[in-house]
């Protein structure tokens, strides 16, 4: 039975999305190789006392962050964190 049967059901969707959109246009060859050793985005420059005085200036009522640190310890850890 189809509703058992997986490998069945793959193979009915790929027989129906390989034609739904057939081009008659030729792959671009240079697609995304425009310029490949360019930057992609500029990474801004700081110093050490900068970073320093944005972690001494972080507001400690805020929860924790996605990496699960608190304000209160970065805060604290300010010098520490920020020495090259």
């Amino acid at each position: 039975m189809l509703k058992d049967d997986p490998v069945k059901q793959a193979d009915i969707f790929a027989k129906h999305y390989s034609s739904v959109r057939e081009s008659e246009e030729p792959f671009p060859e240079d697609l995304h190789t425009q310029d490949l050793n360019s930057p992609v985005l500029a990474v801004p420059e700081f110093n050490p006392r900068e970073v320093q005085v944005a972690m001494e200036n972080l507001d400690t009522k805020q929860s924790p962050g996605p990496d699960g640190l608190h304000p209160k310890v970065l805060k604290v850890l300010a010098v520490v964190i920020s020495a090259p």
